[in-house]
């Protein structure tokens, strides 16, 4: 559970790596499916680390099967799909694991069983999040003395946070922070976090 940023009276110095920054913002991958124990008309994916890691709580993502890139071209759609990210994905051969449902989807009409049998497809992600700016929140881990935890939410194109520092506003004491895992990061050696009704 996270606690909604209210007042937070730090500064937040980023450092953004540009190495794979495109003008084009799509992540070339493959997909695959999997059954599920219990049947769920939910259109859900697993995912690699490394992409889970920049979209935990970012969800639905949106996959499209390539154009042009699918093993059999018509049998996918130009539309895509929308999945629900729930959980990581350990396949070595793909970075998304898809339900029935959620692989079904990326299908023309009636071409859902002959995408099956293809078991693997090359898709694209989109990593922009239109009409969202980078924002922050605080997690509820800060509410501890000296702890401050955040997570940074809607970072989009092929960039990556590689370092946070925070200052109380007008000193320019920085104090590093250290990446927790995907886009939450923590420091023990802050003041407490004030809220607009109190400190926590």
């Amino acid at each position: 559970m996270s606690i909604p940023i209210l007042s937070l009276s730090l500064s937040l110095s980023l450092l953004l790596s540009l190495s794979l920054a495109c003008d084009r913002c799509i992540h070339q991958s493959k997909a695959t499916s999997f059954s599920l124990l219990y049947p769920s008309p939910l259109e859900l994916a697993g995912t690699a680390p490394w992409l889970w890691a920049s979209m935990v709580g970012l969800s639905p993502r949106e996959l499209r099967g390539s154009q042009g890139r699918c093993k059999n071209a018509k049998v996918c759609n130009n539309g895509g799909v929308k999945v629900i990210l729930t959980d990581l994905a350990r396949d070595n051969r793909t970075d998304f694991v898809l339900s029935g449902p959620g692989f079904a989807a990326m299908a023309r009409d009636g071409m859902a069983r002959q995408l099956n049998k293809l078991r693997v497809v090359d898709v694209e992600i989109p990593c922009e999040y239109k009409n969202k700016n980078l924002s922050i929140r605080v997690e509820e881990g800060s509410k501890y003395p000296n702890n401050l935890s955040i997570k940074f939410l809607y970072q989009g194109g092929q960039t990556d946070i590689v370092a946070v520092d925070v200052a109380e506003v007008g000193s320019s004491n920085w104090r590093f922070m250290s990446r927790e895992y995907g886009p939450v990061w923590s420091t023990n050696r802050a003041r407490p976090v004030r809220s607009s009704s109190g400190w926590w």
